[in-house]
């Protein structure tokens, strides 16, 4: 088995190969803090994936900059625990009946493409992400507090400083 530091060298390495710019990497790095780093690797350097991954970049967000499709798809391919999220908050902001199985498919394409239309000047792309992901938590936070009393008031209520920490403030 490689150590650690090993595998991180190759993934730099396969950046520089394919040209990928510093904004990839970090959007790469975001989408391989969801899984294990170990296997995507493994999966990234074992030959097809860039160029399967990029298919499904161009088949599931056409209207993505191109260079962001690959970056969108490697977070759509890998980060299920965020597309179940996002699944849920669209079934409960839009009324939306997506499945939630953590696979970034068509249907939840169309769902982020729903909600970017109702946001005034929001690009319609469908992928949730730098502006369109803090939209989504707002809006599921406005639904969620109309929906119960208890959430409201929660979301009202503003944490009381303990004693001890109320003197030193």
């Amino acid at each position: 088995m490689f150590p650690l530091a090993s595998v991180i060298t190759n993934i730099s390495q396969l950046w520089s190969l394919i040209g990928v710019g510093s904004t990839m990497k970090s959007i790469v790095s975001q989408a391989m803090s969801g899984g294990s780093l170990v296997s995507m690797a493994r999966e990234l350097l074992s030959g097809n994936v860039v160029t399967t991954l990029e298919a499904m970049g161009e088949h599931l967000f056409p209207k993505v900059a191109p260079e962001l499709r690959l970056g969108a798809a490697i977070v759509a391919a890998y980060d299920t625990d965020k597309t179940k999220w996002l699944q849920q908050a669209l079934n409960a902001i839009l009324g939306t009946k997506l499945d939630v199985d953590g696979i970034y498919g068509p249907a939840t394409v169309k769902a982020v493409e729903q909600f970017q239309t109702q946001q005034v000047g929001l690009k319609v792309d469908g992928w949730a992400y730098r502006i369109t992901t803090p939209l989504i938590q707002a809006a599921l936070t406005k639904v969620l507090t109309k929906a119960t009393p208890a959430a409201a008031a929660i979301v009202q209520q503003k944490p009381e400083l303990a004693p001890s920490q109320a003197a030193k403030a």
